[in-house]
């Protein structure tokens, strides 16, 4: 299972990158638009097909932590909107 989950992040972080990568609302200094160094059709592909080809059991731990990270991601993503001063007041509501 943990090879499945490297692999996954491994191809995860290959993928083509959603739109809102292209155009950020916060653009920080020297940023560029993303490149296609070549994998992300393959990396498309291969994850369209990887719960397929892997034990039930071990897809549902990948989702698993798949979902943690997506969550903690929300909170993150959220917070960088928030000043400084308030996150700790925002994160109580949220």
């Amino acid at each position: 299972e943990v090879l499945a989950a490297y692999i996954y992040w491994q191809l995860n972080g290959e993928k083509t990158p959603p739109k809102e990568a292209f155009n950020p609302v916060i653009k920080r200094s020297g940023w560029k638009p993303p490149e296609d160094a070549g994998l992300w059709k393959v990396s498309d592909v291969i994850l369209s097909r990887f719960a397929s080809q892997l034990p039930p059991s071990i897809v549902e731990k990948v989702k698993y932590q798949v979902s943690y990270f997506d969550q903690i991601y929300e909170v993150a993503s959220h917070l960088g909107s928030v000043s400084k001063d308030s996150r700790v007041n925002e994160l109580r509501q949220k």
